[in-house]
């Protein structure tokens, strides 16, 4: 039950559970922080970005939900499943794990690609620095 707006909030025990609140996010964002540090380290110099669709690109198959339904709807459902669709959804879900992983490769090759034309340019502009790009 809320309290009522007459009785008057203990400043104190508001700042207790706000601090309380801040550590548990900051808690979260250093555990998040190493994970992401400790999963691919043979990613190399890739941004953050590209090494989370690295991790993404494999789809899982769809698990049906059990809570709020009897033991017997879901047998009905998952055999339902099996029966008719399970296989249209395999292979669906292949190909857009491959489709996936061709497209994380293709991003991490045009990353690299696009490191070595700006470190080729800047090795260009130390090289002549009388050069200001007007030719």
């Amino acid at each position: 039950m809320l309290p009522a707006m007459s009785e008057a909030r203990d400043p104190q025990s508001e700042g207790e559970a706000v601090a309380d609140v801040l550590e548990r996010v900051r808690a979260g964002a250093r555990q998040r922080q190493a994970e992401l540090a400790s999963l691919d380290r043979d990613l190399g110099d890739l941004p953050a970005s590209l090494a989370e669709l690295r991790r993404q690109t494999d789809l899982e198959e769809p698990s049906l939900p059990r809570e709020g339904s009897s033991a017997l709807v879901h047998y009905l459902q998952k055999a339902i499943y099996h029966l008719f669709t399970a296989r249209h959804h395999r292979s669906l879900l292949r190909q857009q794990t491959r489709f996936n992983r061709s497209v994380a490769l293709s991003l991490e090759d045009l990353y690299r690609r696009q490191r070595r034309l700006r470190a080729a340019l800047d090795e260009t502009a130390a090289a002549d620095p009388n050069q200001d790009g007007s030719g």
